[in-house]
This record gives structure tokens, C-alpha cells and sequence, in this order.
């Protein structure tokens, strides 16, 4: 996935890896795109053994030095083809962690089942924020339809998996009153 949008970016124009970064954490990448901000560098070096991008420039601010990368013909191809991939194997993912706690929640308290889920209801509540500031810092540089759309998905899932949440939060707290009386 780093590929991709390192491919991507760099498809726009030529960028250093500060920019590529600062371009990721802008649209909140980490959130939605599964990809650590902190991992750019190591990705673009890869993609430069592959001949996938080439440095165009190098500039000198101060004593550090920044490279200017450039996509090649052979990242092109390479992106095209991360592309069709991705569009044809998707993932949907689920709560799986939430699932496999879940099916052994009956070894906890009832209390503390109901402590952990409101935390985690708590998480994504903030996950809701940071898609909201991704797509308000989106909009200000460029927001097509698809884009639009894919963040609509995005708080859309994560209000469903809050109301999954909190139903499981209600049934647990309606069996531990049965089990009390």
C-alpha cells in the first residue's frame, strides 16, 4: 500500500520525502490507508533499487541535504498494475480483535466488558475526528466524487461498527442484570 501512494504522489509530481510524508499525514493515510508515515523513507529507497522512481534533485537546506524524487517509466507500470490489484483484491475489514475478545468476553466481568467496550467506543469516536480532519484538509487542496465517496464509507463503517459496539454494550449489561435477580 505504501507503494501506491508513494507511486502516486510522485505520478502528480516530483516530490521529496518530507513532502510525500507531509501529503500523507495531511489526509490522515495512517487512519485509512494502513500505512505508517514513519516507514516513507525505507519505501522510497526500495523503490529506487527497483528503479521505480530516480532522485531528479538534490537540495541543500542548511547542512541536510533533501532529495527530490521523479516516478520512472518502470513506476508507472509498476503503479498502474498496484492499482488494478488493489481495486480487485480489496479487503473489508472487521473488528476481528473485537470478534476474538468478544467470543471469550463471558472469562471477564460484566463491568469490566462494559469498561473495555466504552474504550474502545472512545477510540472511535476519535478515529470519527481525524477521518473528519482528513477530509476537511482534503477538501482544501482537492476532493473528487470517488474520494468524497470513499470518506462517507469511511464514517459510515466506523459509526456501524460504534453501534455494533454499543448494542454489545446493551446485551451485556441486559445478561448481567438477568444473572443478578
Amino acid at each position: 500500500m505504501t507503494e501506491l501512494f508513494i507511486l502516486g504522489l510522485l505520478q502528480q509530481q516530483p516530490m521529496s520525502g518530507y513532502d510525500i510524508q507531509q501529503a500523507l499525514e495531511s489526509s490522515q493515510v495512517e487512519l485509512w490507508g494502513g500505512i505508517l508515515v514513519g516507514s516513507i523513507y525505507h519505501a522510497l529507497h526500495k523503490l529506487e533499487k527497483k528503479d521505480c522512481v530516480v532522485i531528479v534533485e538534490t537540495k541543500s537546506i542548511g547542512k541536510r541535504k533533501t532529495n527530490i524524487y521523479d516516478i520512472t517509466e518502470t513506476g508507472e507500470k509498476r503503479l498502474l498494475s498496484l492499482i488494478v490489484d488493489n481495486m480487485e483484491n480489496d479487503e473489508n475489514i472487521y473488528p476481528s480483535n473485537s470478534f476474538a475478545a468478544l467470543t471469550f468476553s463471558n472469562l471477564l466481568s460484566s463491568d469490566e466488558c462494559i469498561t473495555a467496550l466504552y474504550k474502545q467506543i472512545q477510540k472511535l469516536d476519535e478515529k470519527s475526528l481525524l477521518i473528519h480532519k482528513g477530509q476537511i484538509e482534503k477538501e482544501k487542496v482537492y476532493m473528487n466524487e470517488i474520494a468524497r465517496e470513499t470518506f462517507i464509507y469511511m464514517q459510515k463503517s466506523n459509526e456501524l461498527h460504534r453501534q455494533y459496539l454499543e448494542n454489545i454494550t446493551e446485551i451485556i449489561k441486559k445478561e448481567s442484570e438477568n444473572y443478578d435477580k
